[in-house]
């Protein structure tokens, strides 16, 4: 196929296009398809559980092909013959579709001040899995291997640039023969218009479990949407093995693991029946993408005569053998597109008074700056206390013991951590009870469609802040409104505060009004979210719809990290800056919650230090 791919562009007309040409021919000369290997995969026995942990992103590969193995190491066997890999351009066309990335100038406050470019690279992994398998005599995986392989390779070359490709005859492709051309149409940018309708699980409002042969199947969220004017439906779904658990190792660094989805579900072939008021219809998927392998998402074309009343539908995979069904689905009107959520990760050993504080702070704030919904996620229902009266009031959708969704084992993972009774401070972000992170924000992200806007703030040392004044969120987003319909996310950059405390302050906002001076040297950001056209979210960044924009910075808000809110963790901090761009909140704060006896001080270990 690298043979006949030579041939790629050679009657281009125009120097750049021969250029672009002899760009591909060095590409794929230089590219191959190598067998795995699988040196940083191992198995960990950790307290009677079974655990398989893969090193980085590269072992993905090495992930994938165990289970073609006759003995995988945890989980059922993936037979290659019965493997339907990427089954439509449209799932293709998720994983390589360009996104418009428009990046803010300092001190930018406005969208026009951006400057737009096409982001030709998007570097997902999961689809990399499949060039490892080997696949059987299927014609519909026939080809599919080269066919990844020349859509990575134009779009290297940058979004729009290759106008043409030829392919000298060849070894047929089977279905993927015309792979090419679609790698070159797919690489232009087009105006992406998207809405989703609010729809819920009717069965429960945190994640839907099914028993599946084999494995255990968790329903994370649904949404009936418009995107480009066809109706859809997408499911975001995790599958677990029975009796083991698969997570990557990133724990071990300290940066925080994912417990991951058996990579059946990504692989293969599924079809949707829908279900209302005596009539049925099946439909086959449109897409199946997973960007982390900790949740897979399923797009499926709805039929024309659903209406808007409630209605069930039935996953199933011929196969993997395997039907989630009893899905049930309600629909909801839209009531307003400018609602404001926030979407946190897993909270735990939060019983401590100064935590419970520090908490409702955090809360509060938000609740000032125009917040409707923070949806919080619980391990091992320490915050029941902290969210009570938040929750009565509808500000708060809280989810306790979210993990136990996701097998014994997970949740016995989790139990591990702090089992000596050491508090959140003492395992930071490398703690087992973090692994279902990923699975709590795509819950969020789903739970969050159609109703507006989403910010990210993994745990409650993060604040969204103004560059200066009172802070009102629903104003900000509301000059969002005419770029909305194709706007994915926009990066917030963070501040960085911590070291000594400035003042003795039970108020986590007072107690640290200097920054560190090096805040933006390196741009990290947390995700504003359209969640429409977001496909999958992780707590610092997200991945959207191909032609979607990313937009880097709003200039008027940013992200306050109090990263030594528990622990000294302040890399930074010897030089520091004042900024009290927080304290717009401080008044309201100090009327509504009675400050604390000193010793519960936010950053109790560094008090001395303070002066």
């Amino acid at each position: 196929f690298y043979q006949t791919a030579l041939g790629l562009l050679d009657e281009a007309d125009s120097g750049r296009e021969k250029s672009n040409a002899r760009s591909l021919h060095s590409e794929l000369a230089e590219s191959t398809l190598q067998s795995p290997g699988c040196t940083e995969m191992r198995l960990s026995l950790h307290a009677g559980a079974p655990v398989t942990f893969f090193g980085s992103d590269a072992d993905l590969k090495c992930f994938v092909h165990s289970f073609l193995t006759a003995s995988p190491l945890c989980g059922p066997t993936l037979h290659a013959e019965a493997f339907s890999a990427l089954q439509l351009a449209g799932t293709l066309d998720v994983y390589f579709g360009p996104r418009q990335i428009m990046e803010g100038q300092t001190g930018t406050d406005t969208v026009p001040g951006h400057t737009l470019h096409c982001n030709s690279k998007h570097a997902e992994a999961a689809w990399q899995g499949v060039l490892s398998l080997h696949h059987g005599s299927r014609e519909d995986t026939m080809g599919l291997q080269h066919c990844l392989r020349m859509a990575e390779t134009v779009h290297r070359i940058g979004c729009g640039e290759v106008d043409s490709v030829h392919i000298a005859p060849g070894p047929t492709q089977g279905p993927w023969a015309g792979c090419a051309e679609w790698a070159v149409q797919a690489s232009k940018p087009s105006k992406l218009q998207a809405q989703a309708r609010p729809t819920r699980l009717c069965n429960t409002s945190a994640v839907l479990v099914r028993a599946l042969p084999n494995a255990t199947a968790q329903v994370l969220g649904a949404s009936l949407l418009t995107v480009q004017g066809e109706r859809r439906l997408e499911i975001a779904i995790s599958i677990q093995p029975k009796d083991c658990a698969l997570c990557d190792s990133r724990w071990q660094s300290g940066h925080g693991g994912h417990l991951l989805s058996l990579p059946h579900t990504f692989l293969g072939r599924w079809q949707c029946r829908f279900l209302q008021n005596g009539r049925s219809e099946a439909t086959g998927a449109l897409a199946v993408n997973s960007f982390n392998l900790a949740h897979t998402v399923l797009a499926f074309p709805v039929p024309t005569w659903l209406g808007s009343e409630d209605f069930r539908v039935e996953l199933d995979s011929e196969d993997l053998a395997w039907s989630i069904s009893d899905i049930w689905l309600c629909v909801e009107e839209v009531q307003s597109q400018s609602e404001i959520s926030v979407c946190s990760t897993m909270f735990y050993n939060m019983a401590a008074p100064g935590a419970q504080h520090a908490f409702r702070q955090w809360l509060r704030y938000h609740e000032l700056a125009g917040v409707h919904r923070v949806f919080v996620y619980d391990y091992d229902g320490t915050l029941a206390r902290a969210v009570e009266e938040a929750v009565r009031r509808g500000f708060v959708e809280y989810f306790p013991g979210f993990a136990s969704h996701f097998g014994a084992v997970a949740e016995h993972l989790g139990s591990l951590s702090g089992a000596d009774g050491l508090g959140y401070e003492d395992f930071g972000y490398a703690s087992f009870r973090q692994l279902t992170d990923s699975q709590a924000l795509n819950h969020c992200l789903f739970r969050a469609r159609g109703r507006g806007w989403v910010v990210v703030l993994p745990h409650h040392d993060e604040y969204v802040a103004p560059l200066a004044g009172h802070l009102n969120l629903q104003e900000e987003f509301r000059r969002l409104s005419e770029l909305r319909p194709s706007l994915a996310v926009i990066d917030l950059p963070w501040v960085t505060f911590g070291g000594p405390l400035t003042m003795r302050s039970p108020y986590v906002i007072e107690a640290w009004t200097s920054r560190s001076l090096d805040s933006f040297e390196e741009f990290q950001a947390s995700p504003l979210l359209n969640p429409d056209n977001v496909l999958s979210v992780m707590s610092e960044g997200a991945i959207g719809r191909p032609s979607s924009v990313h937009l880097q910075g709003l200039g008027s808000l940013r992200i306050h990290r109090y990263v030594d809110l528990h622990t000294p963790r302040c890399e930074h901090c010897e030089e520091r800056v004042s900024d009290s761009s927080a304290l717009w909140a401080l008044g309201d704060l100090i009327a509504s919650l009675p400050a604390e006896p000193e010793e519960w001080l936010p950053g109790h270990w560094c008090s001395a230090a303070s002066g």
